[in-house]
């Protein structure tokens, strides 16, 4: 089944029944004590309530016939307000909740500019009041500017979005009572001009609430960037919302009869407007969401207030992928007065009750805070010129965070730092100077030394410009405050903190306010390569007893490079020709255990005789049963025989294994790698250091080892 979707809009108007009207009136969502107001040109149709030829919501809209030819600056103003009695459906004043509606004005040169204050002020106006029962028109009201001439250049509907606890911009009336419920709305416009005819103004779809657009349902059976997806996804998103043909909608219950265009998820292009509050998920219900190579805006919805667009990821059973989405904020036309634009709603991004959320390949522009949860992960995932994120926890791999609008890019807990900070892996960070890669939401206290692993994460611009201050090895305590230092943390422990940088990281600058030593230590990816399977290799420090007769061995790292099996139960197969095609198991032997890959080559070795033996190249992915191979070179004809004799005791071994340990630039270490059937082989004395860190080997047979062991 598809996702389910909702709205927690109430509609004040949104259709109305048609035919002209004097004032009162029933409207088709059954409103029976609303009417329509307008104030526009003094003879012909001043207003009709339910035009049917002028609509964007429904099948009709109040419209009016604007001043033409009065003496400029006129205002013409339409919307509806309640008489008689108080509505069921009236707004309640609940924190948080905005009067959104649809607008439309044919010839907006004929208007004033955005911030002309002349004649009530700006070219367009939202007019929201308070009415007495009984009354037509909005006394007491606020008005907002929301556009001009310069502004609305091209005309035609428009919607717009107004939270009345905001001062008004525009003309006023009376007293507004904040702490009351608004009881009306519409829309006015301020012609300046003298236009040859009266054009129609309208006004359509007036709605209150906190524009919760909720995505629910849905499963994973069928995925597919279409209506017909049982995973929800916001292709079935937008065509709920713009859902406009009456009766019950595919996707979720019917609002307003049928009638939407609720306006939260507008079709822009190729993608979508968001506005409101999109909560993919809810707390109650959980949701199966994927959504693929989609483009999102985000406007400056100027006059509602900062934390008003948001997405958020709720339930904790919800599955939920984003892959290769783009968001964009958009910015206000700069033609509006800062004193006109209140909030600044860039768009926050935030995960709830731990869904499983998987963000790949998106791109998030100039949007406001991100808060992420432990089931999150982020994989080439950018996150540019936003304020900054939370990780609790999240897998960052693969990630760029650029131009952090806030003091840090990425905040990361204390309480948590040793398993959350390793989370964050081959990350690039950009700064723009004057704010932090990462910062610790608390102080470390711990007496015990921490290790914290950077690993992979690089702190340069595209120009592979370091972009924090100059990162250095060595102990760090009470370096004092450098708002540009790549990390930022506070250590009033007695133990020490250690970073440890590793896989190519760019070592970080450090700001340490507390009393605790940080030590940063650059680490170096070692690879002892050309191994063959059942190799065991010892990493001691230096000196050990292999280059030094007094020293007491230290052991570093010991590992035992499998990529082998051996059993009797191996057989090799000519498939009727000359040549071996295949490495057979007649038993139990399992090949997938050695993790071979099309390309490897493999030994195989009669264990009585272990100078006697072939390699070949193998063929595809090995199954349990078979390796495909191809004939590399042959010691001797006679081991196909020998291996298939009952009983053989058969080693198939991977060619050219490798062993990676790290350790401090500057180490000094011995290397040693033992096999049975091979000379022993030691490296010693080697000081490691970004330019030795390789070390192939050639293992020699020896059919007379000696194990020597530490």
């Amino acid at each position: 089944m598809a996702g389910t979707y909702s709205t927690d809009l109430v509609a004040l108007f949104a259709q109305s029944s048609t035919g002209e009207t004097s004032g009162g009136g029933v409207n088709a969502l059954g409103h029976t004590t609303y009417q329509a107001y307008g104030d526009g040109a003094s003879t012909g149709n001043s207003r009709r309530y339910g035009d049917p030829d002028l609509y964007i919501v429904g099948t009709n809209a109040i419209t009016c016939e604007a001043e033409a030819t009065a003496t400029p600056p006129r205002q013409s103003s339409i919307g509806m307000t309640p008489t008689g009695s108080t509505d069921g459906t009236s707004p309640v004043n609940t924190a948080g909740h905005v009067m959104s509606l649809y607008g439309f004005f044919p010839s907006p040169v004929g208007t004033q500019d955005f911030g002309n204050t002349g004649g009530g002020g700006g070219g367009t106006q939202v007019l929201i009041g308070q009415n007495a029962s009984g009354t037509t028109t909005a006394s007491p009201y606020r008005g907002y500017r929301v556009d001009g001439k310069d502004t609305l250049i091209i005309g035609g509907w428009q919607q717009y979005f107004v939270d009345p606890q905001n001062s008004p911009t525009g003309a006023t009336n009376g007293t507004y009572n904040t702490g009351a419920a608004p009881t009306s709305a519409g829309i006015a416009f301020n012609t300046f001009v003298d236009l040859r005819r009266d054009p129609v103004a309208g006004v359509d779809g007036i709605r209150w609430g906190r524009h919760l657009f909720s995505i629910t349902g849905g499963t994973l059976t069928t995925v597919s960037q279409t209506l017909a997806s049982t995973a929800a996804n916001f292709i079935q998103a937008e065509d709920y919302d713009q859902y406009n043909a009456g009766a019950t909608p595919t996707n979720g219950s019917a609002v307003d009869g049928g009638y939407h265009r609720f306006g939260q998820i507008q079709p822009v292009g190729a993608g979508y407007s968001l506005r409101g509050v999109i909560s993919i998920g809810t707390a109650a219900t959980a949701v199966n969401f994927d959504d693929r190579n989609s483009i999102f805006q985000i406007p400056d919805l100027f006059l509602t207030y900062d934390d008003f667009n948001r997405i958020e990821l709720r339930n904790t059973s919800s599955n939920i992928t984003f892959v290769n989405a783009t968001f964009n904020f958009v910015p206000r036309n700069d033609l509006i007065p800062a004193g006109d634009a209140p909030a600044t709603p860039l768009g926050n991004f935030e995960v709830f009750n731990n869904p499983t959320v998987a963000l790949q390949g998106c791109s998030f522009n100039d949007m406001g805070t991100f808060i992420f949860q432990s089931n999150t992960s982020l994989t080439d995932t950018t996150i540019r010129r936003c304020g900054q994120a939370t990780q609790n926890g999240a897998t960052i791999t693969g990630s760029t965070f650029e131009d952090t609008t806030s003091a840090a890019s990425l905040i990361v807990s204390a309480a948590n730092a040793v398993t959350d900070f390793a989370k964050i892996t081959n990350t690039k960070f950009n700064g723009d100077g004057s704010n932090h890669a990462i910062e610790f939401d608390a102080a470390f206290t711990s007496a015990s030394d921490i290790t914290l692993t950077w690993s992979g994460n690089t702190l340069t611009d595209v120009a592979g410009t370091v972009t924090y201050s100059a990162g250095s090895t060595g102990d760090f305590s009470n370096t004092g405050a450098d708002a540009n230092a790549a990390i930022a943390l506070v250590n009033n422990g007695t133990g020490t903190i250690t970073i440890s940088v590793v896989n190519g990281s760019t070592t970080p600058s450090i700001e340490n306010t507390g009393t605790g030593t940080v030590t940063v230590v650059a680490q170096v990816t070692v690879t002892v390569s050309g191994l063959l399977g059942n190799t065991e290799v010892s990493v001691l420090q230096n000196p050990s007893p292999y280059s030094s007769a007094v020293a007491t061995p230290t052991t570093l790292f010991d590992e035992d490079v499998l990529s082998a099996v051996t059993g009797t139960d191996i057989e090799l197969d000519t498939g009727g020709g000359a040549n071996i095609t295949q490495i057979l198991r007649t038993g139990t032997t399992d090949f997938t255990t050695m993790n071979l890959v099309d390309g490897d080559q493999v030994r195989v070795t009669q264990r009585n005789d272990l100078r006697i033996f072939d390699t070949y190249t193998v063929v595809g992915t090995p199954t349990a049963s078979a390796i495909n191979v191809t004939d590399v070179a042959s010691s001797t004809s006679t081991l196909p025989a020998i291996i298939d004799s009952p009983g053989e005791t058969v080693t198939v071994e991977k060619v050219n294994a490798s062993y990676t340990f790290s350790v401090s630039a500057g180490e000094v270490v011995d290397i040693l790698a033992f096999r049975v059937g091979s000379l022993p082989i030691y490296q010693l004395n080697q000081t490691i250091s970004s330019t030795n860190n390789s070390f192939p080997l050639s293992q020699v047979v020896d059919r007379n080892f000696d194990a020597f062991e530490v």
